[in-house]
Order: C-alpha cells, then structure tokens, then sequence
C-alpha cells in the first residue's frame, strides 16, 4: 500500500496557486460566451435553483472539511491512524450523503414543480457530495493531486461548453455539463483515496467520536450558508430571476481574487493544524504574520483595482445586457478584504485551537444581520438590501472573530497594512482615472489600466514590506539568500 506524499508548504502553494489560477481563467472565457448564448434569464434560473440544491450538498458535508483535515494533520504520519479515522470519518460521511439525496428526491417529487427538469440533473451535483474526499488529501497536505486531476476535469468541461452549447435551445446540457463539472473530480478523487488507503477493520467507538466535532462544525456550514448561498435564493423569491444573474456574474468576477488569494489561507490551514498539534507556537504565529501582510497586500490591491475598472470591464466582458452586474461589483469589493481577513482567524487561529463553539457563534451573529437585513431591505432596495445585508454581516463577523483571536495575531500588522495598502490602492485607482478617463475603447483602457495599477501598486507596496512590516527582517534576508543562490548558480553555469 502507498502512501499519500506530504509535499512541501511550497509545493501545495503552487500547484494550488495554479490550481485557482486556472479556475478563475476558464470562468472567465466561458462566463461571457454564456451570456450571450443562453441570456441573463435563463442563467438567472439556474443560479436560483443551483443555490436550492447547494443546500442539500451542505448537509451531505456536514462540517466534514474543517473537522477531517484537522484529524488527519494531527495523526503525524501514522499509517493505521489514518485508515482509520478515514474510513470511519466517510462511513459517517456517506450516512449524511444518502440521506441528503432522499431528502432532495423527495422535495423533486412534492415541492419542486417549477424548473423541475433542472432539478432533476442538479441530482447529480447532490450525489457528488457523496464521493467528496478532498479533506482526506488536504488533510495529509497532499493537494497536489486534487489540483491536478480539478485542472483537467475543468479543462475538459470548459472545451465542452464550447463544442455543444450553442444556443439557448442546449441550455439544459449546460446544467448537465456544470453538474457532471463536479461530480467527476470527486470520482477520480475518491479512486485514487481507496487505492492508498484500502479499508480497515475499526472500533465502533471510531464511528461515534466524529458526530460530536462534526455536529459542532455543520452549525458553522449552516450559518455560513445562510450568509452566503441564501442571497441569491431571497433574489430569486423576491426578484425578477435575471436580476439574480446580474448578482451572481457579479459575484463571479469578485470570487477570481477571493479565490487566489485565498490559496494563503487553505494551503496554511493543514501546516497550521499540524504545527499546533506538535505545540511549536513560534513558527505558527510566524505563518499567521506572513499570511496577513499578503493577505493584505493582495486583497486591498483587488479591492481598489476592481473598483476602478468594474464598469468598463462588464460592459466588454458579460455586454451591455448584464451592466447591472458592474453595479453589484462596485459594492461587493469590500467583501474581498472582510472575507480574506476573517480567513485568517478563522483557519489559522480558532478552528486549529478548537476553539469551534467561538467560530460557529461568529457565523451566527453574522447570518443573522444578514438575515434581518435581507428581508428588511431587499423590498424597498432590491440587491442593494442584500449587498448591504453582506457588507455588514461580513464586517462584524470579521471583527467578532478578530476579538476572539487577538492574542494568536499581531494587532499592529493588521492596523499597518491596512493603513498602508489602504493608501496606496487609492493612489492607484486616482492614477488608473487620471490616464484613463481618456481612452475611449474599453479593451485598450483595461489594459492600460491594469499595466498603470499594477505598477504603481507594486513599487509603493515596496515600502512596506522592506521598511514598515514588523516581518522586514525576513523579507530583507528572503531576498538576500535568493540573491547568493542566483549567483552560485551563475557561477556554477559558467564555469
């Protein structure tokens, strides 16, 4: 029997750097191709009954992700510990798996009736969840593999959509292909699982100690969920369904940068839990450090980069139907930095130090002024009510996380880096305006205004990291080993 290869912290950040990297590029040659061929409408319909069958797939998880990987990195390589706590995690797994599908085949065949037929194939999104190991992989800090077998099923998706969806006439094989998108890297995921780590006989007491942290872990799904997936569902009640569309294509733009930067915070999570297990707090508190000057540096920059180029982007990318969407994304950019932000505490401070009751009680205070909010504004405002609901449910579940963590983090690295890259993303978004105002084509100002942002940005953020950071030191050192190993290597290809 094999074993699943620990990779280095450096490897899992680039593969699943590359990883997002390329699920945020496929999106975003699809995501227009789309709009054009099946119309805000339908897409708006999907969204609406994608976000009702995301909610079975929640309960199929149960909290399964934070509690799994956490158990895994705390067995410290122990072979029959594994194979143990795995097969008896996925047998509780697939309990929860099996029921959540009868539940949805139940509301298919009693509740359900409009958009049943879209229903009926988002059947298969539900029992995807069924074969959802990724926390087996992530766990053992082993992600190598689930980036690379998700790059080639989202390769292979995206080239389908473009070969057989056509007009609005093929719009139910793209919900076909959209849900086959997810099941099929659970599958091979799933294969490669069983391969290295084969059943083994275990104590029924195995079975019962996960239900405890799991149950504890699926009230932090549930209230995130209602924060989260809820919003496009109230719009969807509320609303005209394209406006839902609008608010998702919105959302999907700001999801490309909450996604690569949040590579940080999945990546830190396994190295964290494992850290603290072996009770080496130094290194941990280094890593939390690090985490919030780029977390900082590179969601702040997104979030003032976006908010400069958001109207002319829509307009090129979706077109003129979806300018809504340019609306919407001008006020979510805030979310970008909230959500990165309570990442931080939240995987790499309080659910490592089990401190679950404080995480699953932020989610709450959050999903409840989202809740309030959405009902009380969405019929006056419309999106705006939601936009707003999420902004203040993500803020002040952001510092309610924040006051719980405060001794784990350094306070004075958040206030600096927010102050400074505060800062220097309004200098770049007056100087993307100032150069841009002039340039009539929208192609020619998002290039230009992405060269001028990013050079501006990055040269000023400079300071920081070599001046004001409390972590310069390292930064100054960083650059110096790399500067010697350059070198030797320069010699070395000479002589």
């Amino acid at each position: 029997m094999k074993e699943l290869k620990q990779e280095k912290l450096k490897t899992n950040f680039v593969f699943q750097t590359i990883y997002y990297i390329v699920i945020s590029v496929l999106p975003m040659l699809v995501a227009p191709y789309l709009t054009r061929t099946l119309g805000d409408n339908l897409l708006g319909n999907y969204v609406f009954v994608n976000s009702i069958a995301a909610y079975f797939v929640e309960f199929a998880n149960l909290g399964i992700s934070r509690h799994g990987q956490r158990l895994l990195a705390s067995c410290n390589g122990d072979k029959e510990e594994i194979r143990k706590n795995f097969w008896s995690l996925y047998i509780d797994h697939a309990f929860v798996s099996i029921l959540s599908i009868i539940l949805y085949l139940i509301c298919l065949n009693f509740f359900f009736k409009d958009y049943s037929n879209i229903y009926w194939i988002q059947l298969i999104y539900v029992g995807s969840a069924l074969f959802d190991v990724t926390w087996l992989f992530y766990g053992l800090q082993s992600m190598k593999i689930v980036s690379l077998v998700n790059l080639f099923v989202r390769i292979l998706t995206s080239a389908m959509v473009f070969l057989f969806v056509k007009s609005s006439n093929d719009f139910l094989l793209y919900v076909f292909i959209a849900s086959f998108a997810i099941l099929l890297p659970n599958l091979f995921c799933f294969g490669i699982a069983i391969a290295h780590y084969p059943f083994i006989d275990f104590e029924k007491t195995y079975l019962f100690k996960h239900w405890k942290p799991l149950l504890i872990l699926s009230l932090s799904v549930i209230a995130s969920t209602l924060y989260t997936t809820f919003d496009k569902t109230i719009i969807g009640l509320y609303l005209e369904k394209n406006e839902v569309a609008y608010y998702e294509y919105a959302n999907k733009i700001l999801n490309i940068p909450k996604s690569l930067i949040g590579v940080i915070g999945v990546v830190m999570y396994p190295k964290i839990c494992m850290l603290i297990s072996e009770k080496n707090n130094d290194k941990a508190i280094k890593l939390r450090s690090f985490s919030i000057d780029f977390v900082s540096f590179l969601s702040l920059g997104a979030v003032f980069g976006l908010y400069a180029i958001s109207f002319r982007f829509i307009n090129l990318y979706y077109g003129s139907n979806f300018f809504m969407s340019s609306n919407y994304l001008k006020m979510m950019t805030p979310l970008i930095y909230l959500v990165l932000l309570g990442d931080i505490f939240r995987s790499q401070c309080l659910i490592p130090m089990k401190k679950d009751w404080v995480f699953i009680s932020s989610l709450f205070v959050s999903a409840i002024i989202n809740l309030v909010l959405n009902f009380i504004l969405i019929r006056s405002v419309g999106v705006l009510g939601v936009i707003i609901g999420s902004l203040c449910a993500e803020g002040i579940g952001t510092l309610y996380q924040w006051f719980f963590s405060r001794k784990y983090v350094d306070n004075k690295e958040i206030l600096k880096s927010l102050l400074f890259f505060s800062l220097d993303g309004i200098l770049m978004y007056f100087c993307i305006y100032l150069i841009g105002k002039n340039i009539a084509n929208d192609f020619a100002y998002i290039i230009v205004s992405v060269i001028v942002g990013l050079m501006v940005y990055s040269i000023i953020s400079v300071l920081f990291f070599f001046l004001i950071s409390s972590n310069k030191k390292m930064y100054r050192a960083k650059i110096i080993s790399w500067k010697i190993k350059k070198n030797k290597k320069d010699e070395n290809i000479k002589n």
